[in-house]
């Protein structure tokens, strides 16, 4: 409850959650979707674009297929110029029980590519990234141990 960001994509997690969601003291609710929650303030998922219909670093919305696309998209919008991900292991399942779609290596691989395409527009806006899993298939940033950061 105290973090200053909660962010959410997934809509079976804010309303199985909130009760827990009111004890939230930090500055910022953020979800992809509009909530009747006054405190929550929505930015919603980027366009896709190109060729491929990817949703990459957006400097106005969330780029991303999956929450953690749109989490470190969510990052950069808040200014930080490292950002450490944990739990990007990209293989295994969903961490909550109230998902509604199931996690298969296709499903991991599209947010991947979402992903991928938002690491050279990190790197040239001067935004270094670093995955602290050790087993992520995501190897589109370096692998830094998270020990390193704390």
């Amino acid at each position: 409850p105290d973090a200053e960001v909660l962010f959410w994509v997934d809509d079976g997690w804010y309303l199985s959650r909130q009760k827990l969601i009111a004890t939230h003291t930090g500055q910022w609710r953020i979800s992809r979707r509009p909530t009747n929650d006054k405190r929550v303030k929505t930015v919603p998922r980027a366009d896709s674009k190109g060729p491929d219909q990817l949703r990459g670093l957006s400097d106005r919305a969330l780029g991303g297929q999956d929450s953690g696309g749109s989490a470190i998209n969510l990052a950069y919008l808040f200014g930080a110029s490292e950002i450490c991900l944990l739990g990007y292991d990209m293989g295994g399942h969903h961490w909550h029980s109230n998902y509604r779609l199931e996690t298969t290596g296709m499903l991991y691989g599209q947010f991947m590519r979402h992903i991928n395409a938002m690491a050279p527009a990190l790197t040239a806006k001067g935004v270094s990234v670093w995955n602290c899993s050790p087993s992520s298939q995501l190897t589109c940033f370096p692998y830094r141990p998270l020990a390193d950061f704390l």
